[in-house]
C-alpha cells in the first residue's frame, strides 16, 4: 500500500538530492507519496544465507568442517567420516585405495596377507609366522620370538606354551600361565605386564573413561585457540589428539579471526564497531560469510522504492554494513542508516 511520509533533502550545490532510490533536482522539503516494501510493521526483508561448505581437493566434509581426506581421524573412505580402528596397528594410515590400513605393526605382529581389513594379523610368536612372515619352523622346533627364532629348546625365562617359547609374566596369549589368555576389548589390544592382563589402545584411541572393560574410546583433535574463544583458525593442522582437549586447544578449527575472541562461529551479539581483515573492515563477527544487521534494526530495502525512514545512497561507499540488499553503510568504523545517523549493529 502507498504511504506519505517525508523525506529532507540532502541538497549539494542546491542542485542534486537523493530522495528515495533516485536523484532529483531541487532543494527543500518534499512530501512523497511512493509505495514501501515493507510489511505492517516495518518488517524487514531476511538475510541472505551463507553459502554453501564446499570442499576443495584432497578435502571432504565431515559435520561442519572440510577435513583431510587421507587423516586417519577422519577415515579414510570419501564417503565416511568414522575414524579408522586397524587391528595390532601402531600406526594407521589410508591407502591409495582409500582404506583404512596399517602404517606400523606393534611388536611382535606383522601384516603378511596385505589386507588392510584385519591389520597385522599375523603372530610372529607362531612357529608358522616365526619373527618374520616367511620363517616357518619345523614341526620338531619352537618359536623363540626374539631369542633366537626356530629353537629346539626354550631360553630362559621363556618356558614352552605350546609351539611358542614364552615368558608368561609378559605374554598376552599366555598371561601368568600358559592357559590363560587375556580378553580382547573394543578399539584395543590385550596386554600382558606383570602376569597381569591389560589393554593398550589403538592409535587415534584412549581409555577416556579409565574403564579397561569397555576397551578404548576416540580421542580428540585440538588445534591452536590464538585468542581463547574454543574456536582455532580455520583450516589450521591439528596440534594433537587426546581425550580432553588441554588448556589453550579448541576442539574445532573454524575461526575466520583467530586474534579476535568477539569473532567466531556461533557469535549471537551484534556489533556497531568493524574489524579489520586482509580485504578491508568487516562485520562477519559469526564467520558465515555474511554480514548481517541486527533483527531488532528496521533495515532499508530498495525495490523499487526505499522503505520509510531510509534514503539510498549512490555515492561511492565505503565498505556496506550488511549485505548489498541493505541501504546501511559504515562511517569511521561504525555502522549507521542514513535516514537517521543511528548506529547498527552487525554481526
Amino acid at each position: 500500500m502507498g504511504r506519505t511520509w517525508r523525506v529532507a533533502l540532502a541538497v549539494t550545490g542546491g542542485v542534486l538530492a537523493i530522495v528515495g532510490c533516485n536523484a532529483i533536482t531541487g532543494a527543500g522539503d518534499l512530501d512523497t507519496d511512493v509505495p514501501d516494501d515493507t510489511t505492517e510493521g516495518g518488517a524487514a526483508p531476511a538475510p541472505p544465507e551463507a553459502p554453501p561448505l564446499t570442499c576443495g581437493k584432497g578435502t571432504k566434509r565431515c559435520g561442519d568442517e572440510c577435513v583431510d581426506a587421507s587423516d586417519p581421524a577422519f577415515g579414510c573412505s570419501a564417503t565416511s567420516c568414522d575414524r579408522c580402528a586397524v587391528p595390532f596397528a601402531s600406526a594407521v594410515k589410508c591407502d591409495d585405495a582409500g582404506r583404512c590400513a596399517p602404517g606400523a605393526c606393534i611388536l611382535g605382529r606383522g601384516d603378511c596377507n596385505g589386507d588392510p581389513s584385519d591389520g597385522c594379523e599375523a603372530d610372529f610368536t607362531l612357529p608358522a609366522t616365526c619373527g618374520a612372515c616367511t620363517v616357518k619352523c619345523d614341526f620338531d622346533e619352537l618359536c623363540a620370538f626374539g631369542l633366537g627364532g626356530c629353537v629346539n629348546t626354550c631360553p630362559p625365562p621363556t618356558q614352552a606354551c605350546g609351539g611358542s617359547c614364552v615368558d608368561v609374566s609378559s605374554s598376552p596369549a599366555h598371561c601368568g600361565s600358559c592357559t590363560n589368555v587375556c580378553p580382547s576389548r573394543p578399539n584395543s589390544v590385550p596386554t600382558c605386564a606383570f602376569s597381569k592382563c591389560g589393554i593398550a589402545c589403538y592409535p587415534g584411541y584412549g581409555d577416556c573413561n579409565m574403564n579397561p572393560s569397555d576397551g578404548c574410546e576416540p580421542t580428540k583433535p585440538y588445534f591452536v585457540d590464538a585468542d581463547g574463544d574454543q574456536h582455532g583458525a580455520k583450516g589450521s593442522p591439528k596440534a594433537g589428539e587426546a581425550c580432553n582437549v588441554p588448556p589453550g586447544f579448541s576442539a574445532v578449527a573454524d575461526d575466520c579471526k583467530d586474534d579476535n575472541p568477539q569473532v567466531h562461529p556461533g557469535q549471537t551479539g551484534y556489533f556497531s564497531m568493524s574489524y579489520p581483515t586482509a580485504t578491508g573492515p568487516s562485520f562477519d563477527y559469526n564467520c558465515n560469510l555474511v554480514e548481517e544487521v541486527q533483527p531488532t534494526t528496521e533495515i532499508g530495502s530498495c525495490s523499487p522504492f526505499c522503505s520509510r525512514g531510509y534514503v539510498k545512497m549512490t555515492d561511492a561507499a565505503p565498505s556496506l554494513c550488511g549485505s548489498t540488499n541493505f541501504v546501511t553503510k559504515c562511517l569511521g568504523g561504525q555502522c549507521y542508516d542514513f535516514a537517521n545517523r543511528s548506529p547498527v549493529a552487525c554481526h
